[in-house]
């Protein structure tokens, strides 16, 4: 069986299309529209474009409503929707606070913000400074230092409408890897079984901690690397809790499985950043799929412990 393979980049990582069985001109056809697709929703959402709509959205909409256009009104629509149901977890509007504790970690002048000033920025943040208009499908920001960052749910989105696309075209087998941490499939394996997805380990690539078996679901896995500073002894994670405002620790790596691939990026980070104790009661009434954390220890960096798990059968 011949087996169709294209890759490109896009939103700052690698973009992997495999589809078994088709044609080379139904090949080309596809590539070409889904490479399209892709990047034309990095114009969009990309904030490291200055000529992007969430830049422009970002330097505007404190000062006026911002019209959305479908697309757009779509993926805010969603952040709302998870960052509702994650109790705040889930939240795409706390970049000030991640650059402040990005400046904090870079170089060999480590210095740890003072508690006042990461209090003073939290304040800032939040989607609870954002407006979203129903009736006239407008934005508007309700403090000044509010940024947008879609880097939570993005590539969640892009594989989604990569879905959209590969079902009206007739697809029946697939399988997407948007820079290896979002991962979906399309129906089963070519060999007639679910499509089997690894974890890599942390510190050892290319070796599988854990395997999913899936068919028809999608797969995205979000970890906390810690960063040291050779003037400070204490590592620090590079994700941010929205609640504290100061880094989660541990090294990390949290995947969810889901039927949406939007709905396992936006849950893989609110539950890392979620307290242990609250995770089944935040996502029990809710969520369907499978869940797993598992932590690594810094001693020895071949060994890891399973240290939560969630697993929801239809």
């Amino acid at each position: 069986m011949d087996v169709f393979h294209h890759g490109f980049y896009g939103m700052g990582t690698r973009f992997e299309l495999i589809i078994p069985g088709i044609d080379f001109v139904e090949e080309q056809s596809l590539s070409e529209s889904v490479e399209r697709l892709v990047l034309g929703l990095e114009t969009k959402l990309s904030r490291f474009d200055s000529a992007s709509a969430i830049s422009e959205i970002n330097r505007r909409a404190f000062h006026e409503p911002i019209p959305l256009d479908e697309e757009l009104w779509e993926i805010f629509s969603l952040c709302s929707e998870y960052h509702q149901k994650t109790k705040g977890a889930f939240d795409i509007a706390i970049l000030p606070l991640i650059n402040l504790w990005k400046k904090a970690l870079q170089g060999e002048s480590y210095s740890e913000p003072p508690n006042e000033k990461i209090t003073s920025v939290l304040e800032q943040c939040g989607m609870r400074h954002l407006e979203l208009d129903f009736t006239g499908r407008t934005l508007r920001f309700h403090h000044p230092s509010v940024e947008i960052d879609f880097g939570g749910i993005g590539k969640g989105f892009a594989v989604q409408k990569t879905l959209d696309y590969l079902q009206r075209e007739g697809i029946e087998s697939a399988f997407i890897s948007f820079g290896e941490s979002s991962v979906s499939v399309v129906g089963d394996h070519p060999t007639g079984k679910p499509w089997p997805v690894g974890i890599e380990h942390f510190f050892d690539r290319g070796r599988s901690v854990h395997d999913f078996s899936m068919t028809d679901a999608s797969l995205s896995t979000s970890g906390n690397a810690l960063v040291k500073s050779s003037l400070n002894e204490t590592p620090h994670g590079h994700v941010i809790s929205p609640f504290t405002g100061y880094p989660i620790g541990g090294y990390r790596i949290l995947s969810v499985v889901s039927e949406s691939p939007i709905e396992a990026e936006a849950l893989s980070t609110a539950l890392l950043v979620t307290d242990l104790v609250d995770r089944d009661k935040l996502i029990s009434s809710w969520f369907r799929g499978k869940a797993l954390e598992i932590e690594f220890t810094l001693e020895n960096r071949q060994h890891f412990e399973n240290i939560w798990t969630y697993n929801y059968e239809k």
